[in-house]
């Protein structure tokens, strides 16, 4: 009987070693997934803003403001390619004397990992996109907690 519970003990505990060096990875996305509209823009968000309205089949409309005092300039976003998590976009200016850009990079179910930059290859930088809904909440939050912070302290 003692051998029986250490034999258990023993197996239970390399059971749980076995399970607490498994590596979990985010699911890769579909189609689906990215057929919603995302925003963002680049790490230190200086300069470019960016966003993204994709169907379900990939296409649609990307606007970039590439300095805050300039007006917004807007691309078609004629197909997107997914494979894996690897993901791009085939972007046509919409606008007389738009830049063509590229945009590709890693995308999740939440959130696009890309590069822009212009196909002439003089510039490029990263970028970062997330889901506008979802933004938005979180933006809604913190809004209203400080406006509720203001109230309650006047």
């Amino acid at each position: 009987m003692r051998r029986g519970v250490r034999l258990l003990t023993v197996a239970s505990l390399a059971a749980m070693l076995g399970d607490a060096g498994a590596t979990s990875y985010v699911r890769k996305p579909t189609m689906e997934d990215l057929g919603r509209v995302w925003i963002g823009t680049v790490p230190k968000g200086i300069l470019e803003f960016f966003r993204l309205e994709l169907n379900k089949e990939g296409a649609g409309l990307l606007t970039v403001q590439y300095l805050p005092q300039e007006p917004a300039v807007a691309y078609r976003v004629s197909r997107t390619s997914l494979s894996g998590y690897d993901v791009s976009f085939a972007l046509e200016p919409l606008e007389k004397g738009a830049e063509p850009i590229y945009l590709r990079g890693q995308a999740t179910p939440g959130d696009l990992d890309l590069e822009v930059g212009g196909v002439t290859g003089k510039w490029k930088r990263p970028v970062f996109l997330e889901d506008e809904a979802t933004f938005m909440a979180r933006l809604k939050a913190v809004t209203d907690r400080a406006q509720t912070w203001r109230a309650q302290h006047k």
